[in-house]
């Protein structure tokens, strides 16, 4: 297909052979698997994944390459929801064979809603080379449907990966790793080269794979039911006070499962709404000591601030204590 690749939506193509298949071999998709790609493009890694499954869904925003791919593969093969990604509701996407054979299996504009059906809700294994543009937004979008996903192989930029895996101590580690951290086992698979793309991006890339950690169901309902009620929209948002005040309390037995910021908490991936309020104070003025930052919020609503160290800063906090931090907000607010 000849396309120009699109600045607006961050458009670069993959097309090195023995990077679609390393890409392919990391997944390993199987008959049966609910695949959804996000941004199938010139569907390089579409094609390599169907030569593995009967069909998939995939998520593409690009009018000229939604019609070309509704020509390329029929509804037995593939599921096109043509639509923003980052206004999908992926709890409702059935996959597999909820387009199958019905007449459903384009859904062009009529987004994500018309291929829920009788397998909405299944669990899904997300993978695409996602547009650098929303990466991170959309990642931090996906979290509440965290639920109905198996894992989540995606090709973002290099810096963007090793922000993501970072431990405390070290530069890339920020207010994107210690979210993603709390919610996934994240693992930076390989580095993918400029040369790789058409056009060649001027980054280098990398592959991760996010499995999400499968304790507190009922935390990531309730994350869920907010971004349900409030239509997605802060999901990528900014992290400020008022998306703490929408979440709501994730249950009434917190206090019985992991105390008051005991190690209960430490494992127990904590309400996404608060963590992001958290993170947002934490890290906005990053070089500066907890003691004229963080604690003070704390203090402002009668959270223990005592397991932090004042002179230390956000980027020397481990993942575990902001956990148990965002815990204790809760319950303050209770």
């Amino acid at each position: 297909m000849k396309h120009v690749a699109r600045k607006r939506f961050g458009q670069h193509f993959l097309a090195d052979r023995s990077i679609i298949q390393a890409i392919v071999g990391a997944i390993a998709p199987r008959d049966g698997d609910r695949l959804v790609e996000i941004g199938p493009g010139q569907a390089a890694l579409t094609d390599a994944l169907l030569e593995r499954i009967p069909h998939l869904t995939a998520i593409e925003l690009d009018r000229d390459l939604a019609a070309w791919l509704r020509r390329r593969y029929g509804p037995e093969r593939l599921t096109l929801i043509e639509q923003d990604a980052l206004r999908v509701d992926f709890a409702a996407i059935g996959g597999g064979d909820a387009g199958k054979g019905n007449g459903v299996g384009n859904v062009g504009g009529a987004g994500v809603g018309a291929v829920a059906g009788a397998d909405a809700g299944a669990m899904l294994r997300l993978v695409g080379n996602l547009p650098y543009n929303i990466s991170s937004p959309l990642l931090v979008h996906l979290v509440p449907f965290r639920d109905r996903v198996i894992d989540q192989h995606f090709m973002l930029q290099k810096e963007v990966v090793d922000r993501i895996v970072a431990g405390p101590g070290e530069a890339a580690y920020g207010r994107l790793g210690v979210l993603l951290q709390n919610y996934y086992d994240c693992d930076a698979l390989f580095d993918v080269p400029p040369e790789a793309f058409d056009p060649p991006p001027k980054v280098m890339s990398a592959v991760i794979r996010m499995l999400p950690l499968r304790e507190d169901a009922h935390v990531r309902a309730s994350d869920a039911n907010m971004v349900a009620s409030e239509g997605g929209g802060k999901a990528g948002g900014s992290g400020g006070d008022g998306n703490a005040d929408a979440g709501g309390r994730a249950g009434d037995t917190d206090a019985e499962k992991g105390g008051d910021g005991g190690v209960g908490d430490a494992r127990r991936a904590p309400p996404f709404p608060i963590l992001e309020s958290l993170l947002a104070q934490a890290f906005a003025q990053r070089r500066k000591m907890l003691r004229k930052t963080l604690i003070p919020w704390l203090d402002a609503r009668g959270v223990d601030a005592s397991m932090l160290t004042p002179t230390d800063r956000a980027e020397d906090v481990p993942v575990d204590v902001y956990r148990r931090l965002a815990w204790a907000v809760e319950r303050a607010r209770a």
